[in-house]
């Protein structure tokens, strides 16, 4: 997409009926789930309002909603409940209904087909470190950085790009942060919703309270594992990977991450338009993760026995088949050169860690409910985006979010004093400059705000 010197919001509408036909031929190849014959017409003619406009509408009318409405719920009035589309449109005026933009079709299509909102009052909570987990990301937000700094070196050295082999040329990228953590358990919040029982009586208060602890043990029980040994789905498609580990000295050691990433990721770099995939995991064993297999028998789920507490890294460039396919979808594991930008988050909602067998266990995606993805998406230098996903749950990610919405789904958040959520130390520990000028422009003139600074939390 070009960058618009001109109020970026004036769309212009003419002829916007001639783009509908290639759009929906964008989506059919690059998103095949998406699009059908019957599909929203609403929904398609506002992307290809976008399209005429060399704007990735879709995913700023989305994005716009997902930023407002988190800044609605951590500093609204009203946070008991959800903030919705209708909400949206009736505070913010520009995207009220109107011809060719159709801001609740959009939504609405993009929550339910691709992923739903993040969600900032969890149902169920993850019972692992949550300091080791912004270790993992602010690593992972190193890494990136450091390839950036590489790119931008050459770009200032004057080397010119033809003479530069296409696998030293490793922009634009995508990139899939995905840990799993130990394991999960119903919130506060969730048990106690559970515990209403309107047909009972007072009185049972002192048994409620004597069975608290077991309540606890079953409630960790019913987040079953259904990742299962994450080995066998790689090798089920020879997908070539990065194997190793992380010991917990190693995660302590701020700085150190990055390294072993940065030296891992340089072995599966393979140059432009790659898509990457690094899982992380930390699952203790079989017992933790609910698939507790005591007959003696073989189990294809079982995951592997950690050694010194040590977490199993895999990197590697992801390869699925779409349901019914006869072959590897190859836009799974690249990045096509006609972007449709929703395209990104369809390869995150459909294709991290790939299925042993096409129907009956199927490719696992950010809307699993036992992980934590961040989809990284480098388009250019001066274009970075980043995306997160809870327990099934999405939205456009700000650093701040590491801060003021991650803790909240975990048992123990970090401790107030932590400098992992030191909002001051933010920029050194999360040093990945997200860069989108169009799209803060865009933001800014639709909703009179600016988007929500990684050093104030405001918007």
């Amino acid at each position: 997409m070009t960058a618009h010197s001109e109020d970026i919001t004036k769309l212009n509408t003419a002829n916007v009926h001639d783009f509908v036909d290639p759009t929906r031929s964008s989506y059919a190849e690059q998103c095949p789930t998406l699009t059908k014959e019957d599909h929203d017409k609403s929904f398609m003619l506002t992307a290809a309002l976008g399209r005429r406009n060399q704007l990735p509408l879709v995913s700023y009318v989305v994005d716009t909603f997902n930023r407002y409405r988190i800044q609605q719920l951590l500093h609204g009035k009203d946070s008991s409940k959800d903030y919705t589309a209708a909400d949206f449109t009736a505070d913010v005026p520009y995207y009220q209904e109107k011809e060719n933009f159709h801001v609740h079709s959009v939504l609405s299509t993009f929550q339910t087909r691709f992923v739903p909102k993040l969600q900032l009052e969890p149902l169920a909570v993850f019972t692992d470190s949550a300091e080791d987990i912004l270790r993992y990301i602010y690593g992972t937000s190193q890494m990136i950085q450091t390839v950036l700094a590489r790119e931008v070196a050459k770009e200032n050295s004057g080397v010119n790009a033809d003479d530069v082999s296409d696998v030293d040329q490793i922009i634009p990228f995508q990139f899939d942060l995905v840990i799993v953590p130990k394991g999960s358990k119903q919130s506060k919040q969730m048990q106690q919703f559970e515990h209403v029982d309107i047909t009972d009586s007072e009185g049972d208060d002192d048994d409620d309270d004597d069975d608290d602890d077991d309540e606890e043990e079953d409630d960790e029980a019913k987040q079953a594992d259904n990742i299962g040994d994450i080995l066998p789905r790689l090798e089920e498609h020879a997908i070539a990977a990065e194997i190793f580990e992380i010991e917990q000295k190693t995660l302590d050691q701020n700085g150190m991450i990055y390294r072993t990433l940065n030296d891992h990721f340089r072995k599966v770099s393979k140059g432009r338009n790659a898509r990457y995939v690094m899982v992380v995991d930390r699952r203790d064993d079989a017992k933790e993760t609910g698939n507790d297999n005591d007959n003696g028998k073989d189990d294809e789920k079982q995951p592997a026995k950690k050694k010194n507490g040590a977490d199993t890294l895999y990197m590697y460039s992801p390869k699925c088949k779409a349901k019914g396919a006869s072959k590897v979808d190859e836009h799974f594991h690249e990045l096509h050169k006609d972007l449709v930008e929703e395209s990104l988050v369809f390869k995150t909602t459909k294709c991290l860690i790939p299925g042993v067998s096409d129907g009956i266990d199927p490719h696992l995606g950010c809307k699993n409910l036992n992980v934590i993805t961040l989809s990284f998406h480098v388009l250019r230098i001066d274009l970075v985006k980043c995306y997160i996903y809870i327990n099934g749950g999405g939205s456009r990610f700000e650093p701040s979010d590491l801060i003021n919405i991650l803790p909240k789904h975990f048992a123990k958040p970090p401790a107030k004093d932590s400098s992992l959520v030191d909002e001051q130390q933010l920029d050194k520990l999360f040093p990945l400059q997200l860069r989108d000028k169009n799209f803060d422009e865009w933001y800014k003139r639709t909703t009179a705000k600016t988007r929500m600074s990684r050093k104030s939390g405001n918007v």
